[in-house]
């Protein structure tokens, strides 16, 4: 029985596995430049019906076929779902917005660590978001703070999650994708951060650093354009981790002195707010997806 015929090759995909995880044995092959998808037992066509109109009468049936593709890592006619070995950033595109980024951080880090000390912190005074500076004309002030970090486990959680997420969307999507949503998210989180931080009467509203709002923008977009069913395999976010962010948001506001939290707060709405849009541009076609790069 013929159950799906679609050029999205994910799509088909993510179905065959929801099948195989009900003991049903389907099989995927081309027709006409497209995938097909049927079942291999006639005596199961009944069960797959079932399933057609359960999926149907779903609200979110892409949900349902997301954790499907997270659940099985079955191979069909040679065609596996990629591992989770394919998030790993290559060392050839370390020119990428992804690689840049993370070495800019790096970089900065160091100087930090070399010529910051006591009271004498010209790296830090040269990026800060300091709103006198920036009203004169140093304008990169309102996205450079994204790039400073202190302490090590501080930029290696923040450089280490935006390659293994960010990698995908500037594969898949593309490098400018990215960019824009990273200076979008960097932004939104450096001004809530300061905004916060001058309502509370601070003598230095303009210290904070990091890159943990541009993390959770890339958080939150992906939580967003995961509920594509054609969606790359290994653009998929790990299931919980949105909800696991917005905890440990909760917690550092209600528990935790010194964490930079509107930051936090602020990059995840404009990720959030750039998935949404980015996932009206993919239901409408108007944005696409890399064939298999």
């Amino acid at each position: 029985m013929r159950i799906l015929k679609t050029p999205h090759r994910n799509l088909v995909l993510s179905y065959r596995d929801y099948f195989a995880g009900k003991g049903i044995q389907v099989r995927i092959f081309e027709e006409d430049g497209a995938y097909v998808l049927e079942s291999l037992r006639d005596e199961e066509d009944f069960l797959v019906l079932k399933e057609m109109n359960y999926l149907k009468n779903q609200e979110n049936p892409e949900t349902v076929l997301v954790q499907a593709a997270w659940d099985s890592g079955s191979n069909d006619r040679g065609i596996a779902l990629p591992d989770n070995g394919g998030c790993a950033i290559p060392l050839k595109s370390i020119f990428t917005v992804t690689g840049l980024t993370i070495t800019v951080c790096i970089v900065i880090f160091l100087l930090q660590s070399f010529m910051d000390s006591g009271l004498s912190r010209p790296v830090f005074d040269a990026l800060s978001l300091n709103a006198e500076k920036f009203r004169q004309g140093e304008y990169w002030r309102i996205i450079t703070p994204a790039f400073m970090h202190f302490g090590l486990m501080h930029i290696a959680f923040n450089t280490v999650i935006f390659g293994v997420l960010g990698w995908q969307i500037e594969k898949f999507l593309s490098s400018s994708r990215l960019l824009v949503l990273l200076v979008i998210a960097a932004i939104v989180g450096n001004v809530s951060e300061y905004c916060i931080l001058a309502g509370e009467h601070e003598m230095a509203p303009e210290n904070f650093g990091g890159l943990s709002g541009a993390v959770d923008g890339v958080i939150g977009y992906l939580a967003v354009i995961s509920r594509y069913p054609a969606l790359p395999v290994r653009m998929r976010m790990m299931p919980g981790l949105f909800i696991i962010t917005l905890i440990m948001i909760v917690v550092a506001g209600l528990f935790m002195n010194g964490i930079a939290n509107a930051a936090h707060v602020g990059g995840l709405i404009a990720g959030l707010a750039m998935g949404g849009l980015d996932l009206f541009l993919l239901r409408t076609g108007s944005l696409t997806f890399r064939n298999d790069p």
